[in-house]
């Protein structure tokens, strides 16, 4: 892949809160150099990210699934969801595949596909 494409929400409050969620079992090490003040030693590793304030009453969760990339915006009762805008840099083009409804951008001379969006309600 020549590049990696960069996806943005736009309007997004940039100073939006920052948590991690979930806590996954185990924890990492990084000895970079030779310097052991630069070591980072007993990093947890959390499943989850979330953005709260992005957008009024949208907070952005990030997670993996199944080695994927997977997000779910949370709208908050009464807020708009409208207001939801995506944008990619780095990609030559983009489409929507009609046989899946998936979005289709080209990057470098590869396909990255975003699955098409689902609406559920909490359980």
């Amino acid at each position: 892949m020549d590049a990696v494409p960069r996806m943005r929400l736009v309007g997004a409050n940039v100073k939006a809160t920052v948590t991690a969620a979930e806590e996954l079992p185990g924890k990492s090490n990084f000895f970079i150099g030779n310097d052991p003040k630069k070591w980072r030693t007993n990093v947890p590793g959390y499943a989850q990210v979330k953005y709260e304030g992005v957008c009024p009453g949208v907070d952005p969760v990030y997670y993996g699934n199944q080695r994927q990339l997977e997000y779910d915006f949370v709208v908050a009762p009464g807020a708009d969801p409208n207001q939801i805008e995506l944008s990619f840099a780095r990609a030559g083009g983009m489409r929507i595949d009609a046989a899946s409804g998936n979005l289709v951008l080209k990057v470098g001379n590869d396909p990255v596909r975003f699955r098409k969006p689902v609406v559920s309600s909490p359980r």
